[in-house]
């Protein structure tokens, strides 16, 4: 097993690996199903057609696809490690992008309610017309969704 970069980070023996087995529900392509727990909890659903509008659901698709480029991501996916004047990128554990879109808490040490201003893209930052245009597309996503459920 490779070793982590990350200690608090503790991979399972056989990660990514499916037991057949231990499969308890099957859910087919076109079946919405709510999953509980044996003490009546909800732990999963899956939901079919949740926004029946094609149109719709490309865009919000396209509306992701560009927050999680334009966006810091929230996860901790590489570092950066400065030797003498050689700077160089480390994949850590944790692959992937994961982009907060909304509200934020703020940070731990300075707590406050605040829209979040975490865009990385150089055009966006550039603009205000198209920051506007992109945040009210961001927060429309949100709102579609709060309003579908």
């Amino acid at each position: 097993m490779r070793r982590l970069h990350e200690p608090q980070i503790k991979r399972p023996p056989f990660c990514f690996r499916l037991d057949p087995s231990k499969i308890v529900h099957e859910v087919e392509p076109d079946e919405s199903q709510i999953i509980y727990d044996e003490f009546g909890e909800i732990v999963s659903f899956i939901l079919r057609d949740f926004c029946p509008d094609d149109p719709t659901v490309d865009w919000v698709d396209w509306v992701v696809r560009q927050a999680v480029e334009a966006k810091k991501s929230i996860r901790i996916s590489q570092r950066r490690v400065i030797s003498g004047q050689k700077l160089t990128l480390e994949q850590l554990d944790n692959p992937g992008k994961l982009g907060l879109v909304g509200y934020t808490p703020g940070s731990r040490h300075a707590g406050s309610f605040h829209w979040v201003r975490n865009v990385e893209d150089p055009d966006l930052l550039a603009s205000p017309n198209l920051m506007q245009a992109f945040d009210k597309d961001c927060s429309s996503v949100c709102a579609l969704f709060w309003n579908l459920v």
